[in-house]
Protein backbone atom coordinates (compact mmCIF):
# COMPACT_ATOMS: atom_id res chain seq x y z
CA UNK A 1 0.00 0.00 0.00
CA UNK A 2 0.93 3.27 -0.94
CA UNK A 3 1.27 6.12 1.60
CA UNK A 4 2.75 9.46 2.49
CA UNK A 5 4.21 10.18 5.85
CA UNK A 6 5.69 13.47 5.44
CA UNK A 7 4.79 16.65 3.11
CA UNK A 8 4.48 20.39 3.05
CA UNK A 9 1.07 21.13 5.04
CA UNK A 10 1.46 25.38 4.64
CA UNK A 11 2.29 27.39 1.50
CA UNK A 12 5.59 27.15 0.06
CA UNK A 13 7.84 29.97 -1.64
CA UNK A 14 8.28 29.17 -5.61
CA UNK A 15 11.54 27.81 -6.02
CA UNK A 16 11.62 26.35 -2.35
CA UNK A 17 13.05 23.25 -2.67
CA UNK A 18 10.73 20.40 -0.63
CA UNK A 19 9.98 16.99 0.27
CA UNK A 20 7.30 14.54 0.10
CA UNK A 21 8.13 11.17 2.06
CA UNK A 22 6.32 8.14 1.98
CA UNK A 23 6.44 4.10 2.37
CA UNK A 24 5.21 1.10 0.21
CA UNK A 25 5.16 -2.55 0.26
CA UNK A 26 9.03 -3.88 0.13
CA UNK A 27 7.76 -5.66 -2.69
CA UNK A 28 8.01 -2.37 -4.65
CA UNK A 29 11.74 -2.41 -3.37
CA UNK A 30 13.36 -1.14 -6.60
CA UNK A 31 10.80 0.28 -8.46
CA UNK A 32 10.87 3.70 -9.36
CA UNK A 33 7.57 6.16 -8.29
CA UNK A 34 5.97 8.29 -10.90
CA UNK A 35 5.12 11.77 -10.11
CA UNK A 36 2.90 13.73 -11.76
CA UNK A 37 2.03 17.38 -11.40
CA UNK A 38 -1.35 18.43 -12.78
CA UNK A 39 -1.89 15.21 -14.19
CA UNK A 40 0.76 17.01 -16.86
CA UNK A 41 4.47 16.60 -16.20
CA UNK A 42 5.22 13.41 -15.29
CA UNK A 43 8.59 12.37 -13.67
CA UNK A 44 10.05 9.55 -12.70
CA UNK A 45 11.73 9.40 -8.92
CA UNK A 46 14.17 8.09 -6.57
CA UNK A 47 13.59 3.98 -6.30
CA UNK A 48 11.82 2.28 -3.24
CA UNK A 49 14.13 1.63 -0.71
CA UNK A 50 14.55 -2.48 0.49
CA UNK A 51 12.50 -1.17 3.64
CA UNK A 52 9.56 0.41 1.24
CA UNK A 53 11.06 3.85 1.90
CA UNK A 54 10.67 6.35 -0.34
CA UNK A 55 11.43 9.98 -1.23
CA UNK A 56 11.03 13.06 -3.66
CA UNK A 57 12.77 16.13 -4.06
CA UNK A 58 11.59 18.80 -5.55
CA UNK A 59 10.49 22.87 -5.89
CA UNK A 60 8.18 24.27 -7.86
CA UNK A 61 9.09 27.43 -9.77
CA UNK A 62 4.98 29.13 -10.48
CA UNK A 63 2.67 30.65 -7.44
CA UNK A 64 -0.60 28.58 -7.87
CA UNK A 65 -2.39 25.80 -6.50
CA UNK A 66 -0.57 22.15 -7.47
CA UNK A 67 -1.96 18.80 -7.56
CA UNK A 68 0.49 16.21 -7.22
CA UNK A 69 -0.02 12.44 -7.67
CA UNK A 70 2.52 9.77 -6.58
CA UNK A 71 1.89 6.75 -8.57
CA UNK A 72 3.36 2.85 -8.13
CA UNK A 73 1.96 0.37 -10.27
CA UNK A 74 -1.62 0.40 -9.44
CA UNK A 75 -1.40 2.75 -5.78
CA UNK A 76 -1.47 5.91 -6.43
CA UNK A 77 -1.61 9.08 -3.59
CA UNK A 78 -2.68 12.55 -4.27
CA UNK A 79 -1.55 15.48 -2.51
CA UNK A 80 -2.29 19.71 -2.95
CA UNK A 81 0.37 21.75 -2.93
CA UNK A 82 -0.02 25.43 -2.65
CA UNK A 83 3.12 27.76 -3.43
CA UNK A 84 3.49 31.72 -2.83
CA UNK A 85 5.84 34.07 -4.74
CA UNK A 86 8.97 34.11 -3.88
CA UNK A 87 11.05 37.28 -2.71
CA UNK A 88 13.96 37.95 -4.49
CA UNK A 89 17.54 39.05 -2.24
CA UNK A 90 17.03 42.81 -0.87
CA UNK A 91 19.58 45.19 -2.75
CA UNK A 92 20.65 43.21 -5.68
CA UNK A 93 20.82 44.47 -9.08
CA UNK A 94 18.48 43.89 -12.14
CA UNK A 95 20.05 42.22 -14.73
CA UNK A 96 19.96 44.86 -16.77
CA UNK A 97 21.99 47.11 -14.35
CA UNK A 98 24.42 43.63 -14.18
CA UNK A 99 24.52 44.13 -18.05
CA UNK A 100 25.20 47.49 -18.04
CA UNK A 101 27.81 47.31 -15.40
CA UNK A 102 29.69 44.92 -17.68
CA UNK A 103 29.30 46.79 -20.69
CA UNK A 104 30.46 50.17 -19.06
CA UNK A 105 33.84 48.16 -17.58
CA UNK A 106 34.39 46.72 -21.32
CA UNK A 107 34.17 43.28 -19.95
CA UNK A 108 32.66 40.54 -22.41
CA UNK A 109 30.87 38.10 -20.45
CA UNK A 110 28.90 37.79 -17.33
CA UNK A 111 28.38 34.37 -16.26
CA UNK A 112 25.76 34.01 -13.12
CA UNK A 113 24.19 31.14 -11.47
CA UNK A 114 22.29 29.91 -8.19
CA UNK A 115 24.65 29.75 -5.22
CA UNK A 116 27.03 31.46 -7.01
CA UNK A 117 28.94 35.27 -6.79
CA UNK A 118 27.93 37.01 -9.85
CA UNK A 119 31.24 37.26 -11.99
CA UNK A 120 32.65 39.15 -15.40
CA UNK A 121 35.18 37.93 -17.64
CA UNK A 122 37.82 40.43 -18.25
CA UNK A 123 40.19 39.87 -20.91
CA UNK A 124 39.69 36.28 -20.68
CA UNK A 125 40.16 36.35 -16.92
CA UNK A 126 37.24 35.71 -14.29
CA UNK A 127 36.88 38.50 -11.78
CA UNK A 128 34.58 37.88 -8.82
CA UNK A 129 32.29 41.06 -7.51
CA UNK A 130 31.62 42.43 -4.33
CA UNK A 131 27.88 40.97 -4.43
CA UNK A 132 26.58 38.39 -2.28
CA UNK A 133 25.91 34.89 -3.51
CA UNK A 134 22.78 34.66 -5.65
CA UNK A 135 19.59 32.46 -4.45
CA UNK A 136 16.84 30.80 -6.72
CA UNK A 137 14.35 33.36 -6.44
CA UNK A 138 16.60 35.98 -7.77
CA UNK A 139 18.09 34.02 -10.23
CA UNK A 140 14.66 33.29 -11.69
CA UNK A 141 13.69 36.92 -11.39
CA UNK A 142 16.61 37.86 -13.63
CA UNK A 143 15.53 34.69 -16.07
CA UNK A 144 12.26 36.26 -16.26
CA UNK A 145 13.65 39.77 -17.06
CA UNK A 146 14.96 37.89 -20.89
CA UNK A 147 12.42 34.82 -21.36
CA UNK A 148 8.95 34.46 -21.93
CA UNK A 149 6.93 31.71 -20.30
CA UNK A 150 6.54 29.39 -23.22
CA UNK A 151 10.78 29.81 -22.89
CA UNK A 152 10.95 28.75 -19.17
CA UNK A 153 8.63 25.66 -19.83
CA UNK A 154 11.50 24.82 -22.48
CA UNK A 155 14.07 25.47 -19.97
CA UNK A 156 12.62 23.08 -17.66
CA UNK A 157 11.70 20.26 -20.36
CA UNK A 158 15.22 20.26 -22.01
CA UNK A 159 17.23 21.67 -19.10
CA UNK A 160 19.16 24.27 -21.45
CA UNK A 161 17.64 27.19 -23.12
CA UNK A 162 20.23 29.34 -26.26
CA UNK A 163 18.48 32.86 -26.23
CA UNK A 164 19.58 36.54 -26.96
CA UNK A 165 18.37 40.07 -25.62
CA UNK A 166 18.14 43.89 -26.14
CA UNK A 167 19.58 46.72 -24.16
CA UNK A 168 19.31 50.72 -25.61
CA UNK A 169 23.08 49.88 -25.01
CA UNK A 170 24.14 46.59 -26.01
CA UNK A 171 22.93 43.07 -27.07
CA UNK A 172 23.95 39.91 -25.39
CA UNK A 173 23.84 36.03 -25.89
CA UNK A 174 22.48 34.46 -23.50
CA UNK A 175 22.60 30.52 -22.41
CA UNK A 176 20.78 29.30 -19.71
CA UNK A 177 21.86 25.72 -18.07
CA UNK A 178 21.05 23.75 -14.91
CA UNK A 179 24.10 22.67 -12.71
CA UNK A 180 24.83 20.83 -9.45
CA UNK A 181 24.15 23.69 -7.55
CA UNK A 182 21.22 25.05 -9.43
CA UNK A 183 20.44 27.06 -12.41
CA UNK A 184 22.81 29.41 -14.13
CA UNK A 185 23.36 30.94 -16.89
CA UNK A 186 26.25 32.73 -19.02
CA UNK A 187 25.28 36.26 -20.49
CA UNK A 188 28.05 37.29 -23.77
CA UNK A 189 27.26 40.88 -24.59
CA UNK A 190 27.53 42.31 -28.25
CA UNK A 191 28.37 45.80 -29.07
CA UNK A 192 25.62 47.63 -30.87
CA UNK A 193 28.06 49.04 -33.36
CA UNK A 194 28.98 46.56 -35.90
CA UNK A 195 32.93 46.54 -36.21
CA UNK A 196 34.45 46.73 -39.18
CA UNK A 197 37.48 45.09 -40.86
CA UNK A 198 39.68 48.06 -40.49
CA UNK A 199 38.63 48.34 -36.49
CA UNK A 200 39.52 44.86 -35.92
CA UNK A 201 42.89 45.10 -37.39
CA UNK A 202 42.01 42.41 -40.13
CA UNK A 203 44.26 41.87 -42.69
CA UNK A 204 43.48 42.81 -46.33
CA UNK A 205 42.89 39.41 -47.44
CA UNK A 206 39.53 39.34 -45.82
CA UNK A 207 38.11 42.36 -47.94
CA UNK A 208 39.70 40.42 -51.04
CA UNK A 209 37.22 37.01 -49.58
CA UNK A 210 34.12 39.03 -49.69
CA UNK A 211 34.50 39.39 -53.38
CA UNK A 212 34.13 36.31 -53.99
CA UNK A 213 31.79 35.04 -56.73
CA UNK A 214 31.16 31.38 -55.01
CA UNK A 215 32.55 28.54 -52.26
CA UNK A 216 32.79 27.94 -49.26
CA UNK A 217 34.42 30.60 -46.29
CA UNK A 218 35.25 28.70 -43.08
CA UNK A 219 35.41 30.80 -39.62
CA UNK A 220 36.69 28.47 -36.92
CA UNK A 221 38.37 28.51 -33.32
CA UNK A 222 37.70 28.10 -29.83
CA UNK A 223 35.07 29.96 -27.96
CA UNK A 224 35.56 33.54 -27.73
CA UNK A 225 37.69 33.93 -30.04
CA UNK A 226 36.18 36.26 -32.27
CA UNK A 227 34.08 33.97 -34.81
CA UNK A 228 30.96 35.67 -34.83
CA UNK A 229 32.64 39.64 -35.06
CA UNK A 230 34.86 38.42 -37.70
CA UNK A 231 31.66 37.17 -39.46
CA UNK A 232 29.52 40.23 -38.65
CA UNK A 233 32.57 43.17 -40.29
CA UNK A 234 32.48 40.75 -43.40
CA UNK A 235 28.87 40.86 -42.94
CA UNK A 236 29.09 44.28 -42.82
CA UNK A 237 31.90 45.19 -45.91
CA UNK A 238 29.53 43.64 -48.47
CA UNK A 239 26.47 44.93 -47.32
CA UNK A 240 28.00 48.87 -47.74
CA UNK A 241 29.70 47.84 -50.44
CA UNK A 242 28.12 45.40 -53.31
CA UNK A 243 24.28 45.13 -54.36
CA UNK A 244 23.85 41.45 -52.63
CA UNK A 245 21.47 39.58 -50.85
CA UNK A 246 22.36 38.39 -47.76
CA UNK A 247 20.73 35.32 -45.71
CA UNK A 248 21.63 34.75 -42.30
CA UNK A 249 20.64 31.67 -40.29
CA UNK A 250 21.89 32.02 -36.49
CA UNK A 251 21.30 30.58 -32.97
CA UNK A 252 21.14 33.34 -31.98
CA UNK A 253 20.86 36.28 -33.80
CA UNK A 254 23.81 38.42 -32.53
CA UNK A 255 24.78 41.55 -34.75
CA UNK A 256 21.77 43.28 -36.23
CA UNK A 257 22.47 44.62 -39.31
CA UNK A 258 20.76 47.24 -41.43
CA UNK A 259 20.47 47.40 -45.54
CA UNK A 260 22.68 49.87 -46.99
CA UNK A 261 23.72 48.39 -50.45
CA UNK A 262 22.77 45.28 -49.92
CA UNK A 263 19.18 43.34 -48.17
CA UNK A 264 19.90 41.30 -45.49
CA UNK A 265 17.52 38.50 -44.50
CA UNK A 266 18.44 37.54 -40.72
CA UNK A 267 16.76 34.53 -39.17
CA UNK A 268 16.66 32.81 -36.23
CA UNK A 269 17.11 29.17 -35.34
CA UNK A 270 13.66 28.11 -33.17
CA UNK A 271 12.07 31.65 -34.07
CA UNK A 272 12.13 32.16 -37.80
CA UNK A 273 12.59 28.62 -38.88
CA UNK A 274 12.79 25.35 -36.99
CA UNK A 275 16.02 24.00 -37.47
CA UNK A 276 20.11 25.05 -39.58
CA UNK A 277 19.06 22.50 -41.97
CA UNK A 278 15.18 23.89 -42.74
CA UNK A 279 16.51 27.35 -42.62
CA UNK A 280 19.47 26.60 -45.00
CA UNK A 281 17.18 24.54 -47.40
CA UNK A 282 14.33 26.95 -47.76
CA UNK A 283 17.15 29.83 -48.14
CA UNK A 284 18.56 28.51 -51.60
CA UNK A 285 14.76 29.09 -52.73
CA UNK A 286 15.09 32.62 -51.08
CA UNK A 287 16.90 34.27 -54.01
CA UNK A 288 20.28 34.47 -51.98
CA UNK A 289 24.18 35.64 -52.62
CA UNK A 290 25.15 35.54 -49.69
CA UNK A 291 24.44 32.85 -46.58
CA UNK A 292 25.85 33.06 -43.55
CA UNK A 293 25.59 30.28 -41.34
CA UNK A 294 25.73 30.73 -37.63
CA UNK A 295 28.10 28.98 -35.19
CA UNK A 296 27.14 24.69 -35.08
CA UNK A 297 28.01 21.99 -32.91
CA UNK A 298 25.59 19.20 -33.80
CA UNK A 299 28.14 17.36 -36.76
CA UNK A 300 24.35 16.16 -38.34
CA UNK A 301 24.17 20.03 -38.58
CA UNK A 302 27.43 20.00 -41.02
CA UNK A 303 26.04 18.33 -44.45
CA UNK A 304 24.36 21.55 -46.10
CA UNK A 305 26.45 23.87 -46.74
CA UNK A 306 29.50 21.92 -49.10
CA UNK A 307 26.73 20.82 -51.08
CA UNK A 308 25.31 23.86 -51.38
CA UNK A 309 28.28 26.04 -52.18
CA UNK A 310 27.99 25.93 -55.84
CA UNK A 311 24.59 27.47 -55.98
CA UNK A 312 25.50 30.47 -54.25
CA UNK A 313 27.77 33.47 -54.65
CA UNK A 314 28.74 32.22 -51.07
CA UNK A 315 27.99 30.48 -47.74
CA UNK A 316 30.30 31.67 -44.62
CA UNK A 317 30.04 29.19 -42.05
CA UNK A 318 31.41 29.39 -38.07
CA UNK A 319 32.14 25.59 -37.08
CA UNK A 320 34.28 24.58 -33.93
CA UNK A 321 37.97 24.20 -34.43
CA UNK A 322 37.56 20.51 -34.50
CA UNK A 323 35.33 20.08 -37.61
CA UNK A 324 38.47 21.67 -39.65
CA UNK A 325 39.57 18.17 -40.14
CA UNK A 326 36.12 16.93 -41.65
CA UNK A 327 36.67 19.37 -44.39
CA UNK A 328 40.04 19.42 -44.83
CA UNK A 329 40.12 17.11 -48.56
CA UNK A 330 37.34 19.29 -50.05
CA UNK A 331 38.55 22.60 -49.11
CA UNK A 332 40.83 25.19 -49.89
CA UNK A 333 41.19 27.48 -46.07
CA UNK A 334 41.93 31.15 -47.00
Amino acid sequence: MLKILEAPTLPIQALQRFSVVGCADPIYAGTHPILAIDNQIKVTAPSVTSEGNWRIDLALQQPGSYHLSIMLDSDRVDLAIQVVAAKPQSNVPTLEQLVREAYEKGFSDRPLGVGKVPCFRNRGEIEVSSYPKTDEATFFSWVREVLTETEMKQFQEIFDFDGSASYEFARVRLNLFNTLKGAAMVLRLIPLKIPTIASLGLPKVFQHICHYQKGLVLVTGPTGSGKSTTLAAMVDYINKHMPKHIITIEDPIEFVHQDHKSVLSQREVGIHTLDFNRGLKAALREDPDVILMGEMRAPHRQHCPPSCSNRTSGIWYAPYQQCRQNYRSDLEYV
